[in-house]
């Protein structure tokens, strides 16, 4: 049976959310052998992936940056194992630990955004496959070498509930998902609920997700009767929290697999994002949302107070949001592309491992003992305070 491993950051976020929503819808479950390794930083303090593989198996591995970071690879890669199978990257530990330490698997490379561009081009030579669900980084790797064969678009999905009418009256509702930190744009809700207080338009915000931030953001919105924060358990729950909602609120300065984007206007939410390019810019078009500017709060309090204003408009745009992503994201069909592409990984003729990429710092080489490399960093780590002084 074709061997599938998928290796991912253990994070709450988009590219955790994408891949969970690959394996669970998709219908490969009786016809490849699955491997999820979830894999964390010890000193890491975002949240973890809540949410449970339903199939395969699910294997955590943990390091620490002050470990030598060869001896973190090697151990990754033994976790991986030798032999044939398909080995779905996305992240850089993955990368750097196959170009170190080659298990004979076929590499594909998803490409979320500008920071896994920069991992493609660095680890091009261990890569057998690239895969991009935007048309920007699909279009930017096709130029790179136009008569490849292995650069592929596949857009993601998510799950696409029964439609619901949207309240036609009363306070808009407003949604935030994601990381609660500083890029995500979360400190700027308030600002745009204190704006909209100014214009007399009233509105209850759901706040949703976890992160450095939720204390910081509670004690802002301390005051105000008009917020909840929750971090619902499934996806199933969070789907009914959204779905009493009218508006997507999102003014990020990064985004590159806009997962809580599409799962937002499933249920019918009308976006008003930061234009970002990429998935932002192909998803959000001027008939379902708006594109704005992250950094001016009173875009986005204009365009609430215009969808308060015209609730017929509201409805229009709210009915197209899901349309779209019923038509063209439906996880239903886009999961079971992306495994049909990881399930012909013996057609592929593979590369020739030739990794020529810096790994760490000084400190990290093949033949210094890890427990040196550790207790050496520990030493740097406790002396930094009295070094600032």
């Amino acid at each position: 049976m074709p061997t599938i491993i998928i290796a991912l950051p253990d994070q709450l976020g988009g590219i955790a959310a994408l891949n969970h929503n690959l394996v669970e819808y998709s219908s490969f479950r009786e016809r490849v052998k699955l491997k999820i390794i979830l894999y964390r930083d010890t000193t890491w303090t975002t949240p973890l992936f809540g949410e449970p593989f339903t199939w395969g198996e699910t294997v955590r591995f943990e390091f620490s940056r002050l470990e030598n970071r060869y001896a973190v690879l090697k151990r990754f890669s033994q976790l991986i194992g030798d032999g044939e199978g398909a080995l779905v990257c996305n992240d850089n530990l993955e990368l750097e630990a196959e170009s170190i330490y080659p298990t004979g698997k076929r590499i594909y490379s998803i490409i979320h955004d500008f920071y896994n561009l920069k991992l493609a081009i660095q680890h091009y030579n261990s890569i057998d496959v690239f895969i991009a669900h935007s048309k920007l980084f699909h279009q930017v790797m096709m130029s790179s070498n136009p008569v490849a064969n292995n650069f592929y678009y596949l857009p993601h999905g998510v799950f696409i509930p029964e439609w619901k009418e949207k309240t036609a009256e009363g306070k808009l509702g407003i949604a935030f998902i994601g990381r609660l930190v500083e890029a995500k744009g979360v400190m700027k809700l308030y600002e745009i609920n204190e704006l909209l207080k100014k214009k007399k338009t009233g509105t209850e915000w759901t706040i949703i997700g976890g992160g450095e931030l939720k204390e910081l953001l509670q004690q802002q919105w301390k005051n105000e009767t008009n917020v909840i924060f929750c971090s619902p358990a499934t996806k199933k729950n969070l789907l009914e929290i959204i779905q009493k909602c009218h508006l997507f609120v999102l003014p990020t300065a990064f985004e590159g697999s806009p997962v809580s984007i599409l799962e937002a206007m499933s249920c019918g939410l009308v976006p008003l994002v930061s234009d970002l390019p990429g998935g932002i810019q192909e998803v959000v078009t001027s008939d379902l949302g708006f594109k704005l500017d992250g950094d001016d709060p009173l875009q986005f309090a204009d365009c609430i107070e215009q969808l308060n204003d015209n609730r017929e408009l509201l409805n229009k745009m709210s009915l197209s949001a899901y349309s779209v992503v019923k038509e063209k994201y439906n996880i239903n069909a886009t999961a079971d592309k992306y495994f049909s592409l990881f399930n012909g990984y013996r057609s592929l003729p593979g590369k020739s491992r030739q990794a020529k990429i810096s790994i760490g710092s000084m400190l990290d080489k093949k033949f210094i003992p890890n427990w040196v490399v550790k207790m050496v960093r520990r030493s740097l780590h406790s002396q930094k305070p009295m070094l600032s002084k």
